[in-house]
């Protein structure tokens, strides 16, 4: 039986994994396919880290910003991320975590709402940075984190207290104690 304090301490390993995985995912995307430079990238992440002050624990302001991306992008942002491919959801959380069904359950909750939340977060902080960022940009944005996620997975997944070693077969030798 899984305790409450081990199920919060799933949750939120998986919400701090996902979003700082998704969070260089989204550097990435951001240099690679928009072509920001470093210097711009340094800009994006003060105002990302800027807007995560205004938002954090502020659920209106927060859900004021949702429906301002969900409106301009005419999507559902909760649905937008059950797109993400699940099996890339695992690997960002860095495998599903041990005590049955209420534990994955945990984390994949939480793994989406760190998916959600930096969605929110990235794109208020790009039409901020370039009034011109839309609709089009938002699906561009969006489609490479998806396309890409398969390509993260955490390097310190191998806490055996928390992981299921079978979620890492075929990855080649991902955990430390693994033959």
């Amino acid at each position: 039986m899984i305790t409450d304090r081990q199920l919060k301490s799933i949750g939120d390993n998986a919400f701090l994994k996902t979003f700082s995985s998704i969070q260089l995912l989204g550097f990435t995307v951001l240099y690679y396919n928009f072509n920001f430079s470093t210097e711009k990238l340094t800009q994006f992440n003060k105002k990302l880290h800027e807007y995560n002050g205004e938002l954090s624990g502020n659920f209106n302001a927060f859900d004021k910003a949702e429906k301002e991306i969900e409106k301009i992008w005419n999507v559902s942002l909760p649905h937008k991320v059950k797109e993400f491919p699940y099996r890339a959801k695992t690997y960002i959380i860095g495998g599903l975590p041990k005590g049955g069904m209420q534990a994955i359950n945990m984390a994949v909750v939480e793994s989406n709402r760190a998916i959600e939340s930096y969605i929110v977060l990235s794109l208020n902080a790009l039409m901020q940075m370039d009034k011109k960022f839309g609709k089009a940009q938002f699906d561009c944005f969006y489609e490479n984190l998806k396309a890409n996620s398969c390509l993260l997975y955490t390097s310190d997944a191998a806490d055996d207290s928390l992981r299921d070693p079978l979620w890492s077969r075929g990855l080649g030798d991902v955990y430390k104690r693994q033959d």
